[in-house]
């Protein structure tokens, strides 16, 4: 079994859903589907499509459809403190029915950010302190952007390796961060000077953190997961490792951070807690909102997808904030 609670402004609900093999079985698909698709036996990208719909919509009938049926109808949005399984995937891509086949087309399918708006806590706790934090900053669009570079490249036929030593190469996040700047003001660095002592100095004074870079999230030891910035510096301590420990010690007072890296949001799930992850720390440092990664990223489609993500948020940004203060 799992069990859901569910707080409206004026009503409360208790729902017990069944979560036994098949319903974790199912989860497992469909998260695996979302972040390692290159690992399922389809042949082709029609088969995968099917695939993904099918198990939207079906995740979406197994976690979501009970509770929104005993809701109130004028519901809008939702603030989701996930649990165990269930803080490994984005509610808003599941689908409420099953669309026509015909044709590849992932951009027309009836995803439920289309009827609701999501927002997402570690927990009550941590929810109360950001909206204390977020009724403390003052409007600050003035974006500092890191995509740092690395020196050593040596080993780029291991996309899997991200260690200090042997960093794969980042060719994109350059493009990124400049596409950027056609929406914001600020400092655009993408340079070896992108390093982490420059960040810990720099990001107090901007409302909007974008970092485009390495990530390594730590499953075992979460306090150990980290982002990786230019290592040109020497010191023991801000030695280019940026770890989770780190950034729940410093003091932001960012409304936004963007962290475009791998796995930004994956790591330990503790019990009563949820996911200890490198996102969390920057939580923890005071931002208000994070947006982070559940899987693994190619750093050419984040230069695509970045720029529009932020060119959207300058329409939206004065609703959220509304939003933020009513809710």
């Amino acid at each position: 079994m799992s069990y859901v609670f569910v707080i409206e402004k004026n009503k409360k609900y208790f729902f017990t859903l069944p979560y036994g093999s098949t319903e974790k079985a199912l989860i497992q698909a469909f998260q695996q589907n979302l972040s390692s698709p290159t690992s399922i036996d389809n042949k082709d990208d029609m088969t995968y499509f099917k695939s993904f719909n099918a198990l939207s919509y079906q995740t979406y009938q197994t976690v979501f459809e009970p509770i929104v049926q005993e809701l109130s109808d004028n519901i809008e949005s939702f603030i989701i403190v996930p649990d165990g399984a269930m803080s490994h995937f984005p509610f808003e891509i599941l689908v409420d029915k099953i669309a026509p086949l015909t044709s590849i087309n992932y951009i027309q399918l009836p995803y439920l950010i289309r009827d609701y708006q999501f927002h997402y806590g570690y927990s009550g706790t941590l929810l109360i302190e950001n909206k204390k934090n977020f009724s403390t900053v003052s409007a600050n669009n003035k974006i500092l952007a890191y995509a740092p570079r690395y020196e050593n490249t040596s080993n780029l036929e291991n996309q899997n390796m991200v260690t200090r030593n042997n960093i794969v190469s980042l060719e994109g996040t350059a493009n990124e961060i400049n596409a950027t700047s056609k929406y914001f003001k600020g400092t655009f660095d993408a340079t070896e000077k992108a390093t982490e002592s420059n960040f810990k100095n720099q990001a107090t004074d901007f409302g909007i953190l974008y970092l485009a870079m390495h990530g390594k999230a730590d499953l075992n030891y979460p306090d150990f997961g980290h982002l990786i910035f230019s290592n040109i510096e020497k010191d023991t301590i801000d030695d280019g490792s940026l770890y989770h420990y780190e950034i729940a010690q410093m003091d932001m007072k960012a409304q936004l951070a963007v962290l475009s890296a791998c796995e930004t949001g994956v790591g330990k799930n503790v019990e009563g807690e949820g996911i200890m992850s490198l996102g969390r720390g920057f939580i923890y440092a005071g931002v208000s909102s994070v947006v982070m990664s559940l899987w693994k990223m190619n750093d050419y489609t984040s230069s695509q997808l970045m720029p529009m993500f932020y060119k959207t948020y300058l329409t939206v940004s004065e609703k959220i904030k509304l939003y933020a203060k009513q809710s």
